[in-house]
């Protein structure tokens, strides 16, 4: 009796008219995979293809050209050959490997096996709905998303396999067991939001990043010879500039973008994950590898600290096999003989005082404590005491061992001055 109203279902079921029989493919592609070309047919199509992975080759490369065919006639082309069939139901494609004798009955069989499963996603903390969670029959890509209320609604086949996951929960498979109504509750995954934090003080595939991020290249920069990591930097990354301070051993200034304020414009540095203000100190050969963040995004992770720009720096860890590189690199500066500069000599230098004092005060008598009050500069034999040519030496009295400021007033200094004038830049 069962057998026999199976029989008739199937003979009215194949009587029925089909609304979606009508639709047709246009396509023309090349080297395309399967999962793309069942894609592209449902989005020209209201059919929906239900499979399990294991049953298609989804990887397979195709070329298939169809210009407004029936939806039959492309899926014989491209399963022309294989060991896959298909079987139309509705606006549901049923994928399956060929048997070696596959009856009507079974397809029957498994599409009345087919149920409707809704239910509520809610978390477990606060009882609230997850809307946007993702609902798939584990070993296919039938899925389904949650709405605003948590809500969802999704065929399945009784023996299916729910597969719940969602953004900072545990994801949770539910066994269906002929039930159309399940509800799901997700508990938080610790773990998960642990690695949400981790990937922006840590590291991240580049063709993840979404912002502008810079990745430098440390073998070409470390074949600069220099001892700041910063100078090393100049002209690697696009939109950095580097300015030397000038003084010997200043660190330069490091500017992302320009100048985003009228203060400091120093941009954030990481090292392994810590934030610092300065890597002056660090030896260019101990980096591994550094990014360069330029834009708005790296506020999200650091703060207002981000504002004018993050350089990640990662520095080498040990592995493998010892190995040692040595670096060394040397310099040498002659100064050059004479008075390369032209360098006043004492009586030139004396001149050049007269000369002063008569332009600020024209016609006025010159005097001068050192080089007296002639019409012409005179060089004292001595500067200690001030201009003099003679002293008593028998005053002299010098403490070196005074420890009162006030004790130099009481001294007797005698310094006698070298008239042929010293030679700084030679003697330096």
């Amino acid at each position: 009796m069962k057998l026999t109203a199976l029989f008739l279902f199937l003979s009215f079921f194949g009587l029925q008219a089909n609304p979606y029989s009508q639709k047709t493919v246009t396509v023309k592609l090349e080297n395309v995979k399967m999962s793309h070309l069942l894609d592209l047919i449902e989005s020209q199509t209201e059919y929906h293809f239900v499979y399990k992975v294991k049953d298609v080759d989804l990887t397979r490369v195709l070329q298939v050209t169809a210009q407004k065919e029936k939806v039959p006639s492309v899926l014989d082309k491209i399963f022309k050959g294989t060991e896959t069939g298909y079987e139309i139901y509705g606006n549901q494609i049923f994928l399956t490997r060929k048997p070696t004798s596959l009856s009507s009955t079974t397809i029957t069989a498994n599409v009345q096996e087919t149920i409707t499963v809704t239910g509520t996603i809610t978390e477990t903390e606060t009882g609230m709905p997850v809307p946007a969670a993702n609902i798939l029959e584990k070993g296919t890509s039938n899925g389904v998303m949650s709405d605003f209320d948590g809500k969802f609604s999704i065929e399945v086949p009784e023996d299916a396999i729910l597969r719940v996951s969602y953004i900072g929960y545990a994801t949770k498979e539910i066994d269906v067991n002929g039930r159309s109504e399940i509800d799901i509750v997700l508990e938080t995954d610790a773990a998960a939001l642990d690695e949400i934090v981790v990937v922006g003080y840590g590291t991240q595939r580049k063709q993840d990043l979404t912002g502008a991020v810079s990745v430098v290249k440390i073998e070409e920069m470390v074949q600069q010879p220099n001892a700041q990591v910063t100078n090393q930097l100049q002209g690697r990354v696009s939109g950095v500039s580097i300015t030397g301070g000038g003084q010997p051993g200043q660190a330069p200034q490091v500017k992302i973008r320009g100048s985003n304020t009228f203060g400091n414009n120093t941009p954030l540095y990481v090292v392994d994950g810590i934030p610092t203000q300065s890597i002056e100190n660090i030896n260019p050969n101990d980096i591994e590898s550094m990014q360069v963040l330029k834009d708005a995004a790296s506020a999200s992770i650091y703060g207002s600290r981000a504002a004018n720009g993050v350089i990640i720096i990662t520095t080498k860890k040990g592995k493998g096999k010892l190995s040692v590189n040595y670096d060394a690199y040397y310099g040498t500066q002659m100064v050059q003989n004479g008075n390369p500069w032209d360098i006043l000599s004492s009586q030139q230098m004396a001149d050049l005082t007269f000369k002063a004092i008569r332009n600020t005060n024209p016609g006025e008598p010159i005097s001068h404590p050192q080089y007296g009050d002639g019409s012409e500069p005179v060089l004292p034999n001595f500067i200690a005491p001030v201009g003099v040519n003679t002293v008593d030496e028998s005053l002299y009295n010098v403490d070196p061992y005074y420890t009162d400021p006030a004790q130099l007033n009481d001294f007797d200094r005698i310094v006698e001055a070298n008239k042929q004038g010293t030679n700084w830049f030679q003697e330096i």
